[in-house]
């Protein structure tokens, strides 16, 4: 539990009841790579830290898959519009690689922001960063160049380009393979 918490307290302090009610709602779980962790259609009813590993959170759109999010380790996800609707998801969580995830009922975080204002603020502040980042992917999607696409992607992911499929990495950029073949082929 120690990534979880040392990446809570960086972003504010957490009583010691909080930290109690944390360790006894989280769920750990163990996932092989290829799992998935949840499907389009469903309601997700989780909120997913992973301590380690990698996921891609896609989509589907004229039978390709599009990924919109990676899950990277130290870092909250999950399927954004059904977790906070409580409707059904359009997206699907693929584990990348053998992970450890920790998971958060939206019942339980619920309670937790209710019990703590700390708690609270620590999720008013990484939904405000979440936001920021999803507000990073539209703009270098709208804006950017294929080339200045990879080059963002380098900076948010310094080291997972080479944990990821080359076809992973060009659904997330919007760019064909052939295209982001032309541009690794410059570095």
């Amino acid at each position: 539990m120690q990534p979880l918490f040392s990446f809570l307290e960086a972003v504010n302090d957490l009583p010691d009841e909080a930290k109690a009610l944390i360790l006894a709602k989280t769920r750990i779980k163990h996932y092989p790579k290829g799992h998935l962790l949840f499907r389009e259609g469903q309601v997700c009813h989780y909120m997913y830290f992973m301590a380690s590993g990698l996921a891609r959170i896609f989509h589907c759109k004229e039978d390709k898959e599009v990924i919109d999010w990676l899950a990277t380790a130290g870092h909250p996800f999950t399927a954004i519009d059904s977790f906070y609707s409580r409707q059904p998801s359009r997206y699907t969580i693929e584990i990348l690689e053998n992970s450890e995830v920790y998971a958060f009922l939206y019942d339980d975080l619920e309670e937790l922001y209710h019990q703590f204002h700390a708690f609270e603020r620590i999720g008013r502040l990484i939904t405000q960063e979440q936001f920021l980042i999803l507000q990073e992917r539209i703009d270098m999607v709208q804006f950017q160049n294929a080339q200045q696409r990879y080059e963002t992607f380098l900076k948010r992911f310094p080291n997972i380009q080479n944990r990821l499929q080359l076809t992973h990495i060009a659904s997330y950029l919007g760019i064909s393979l052939e295209t982001l073949s032309r541009i690794r082929a410059k570095y």
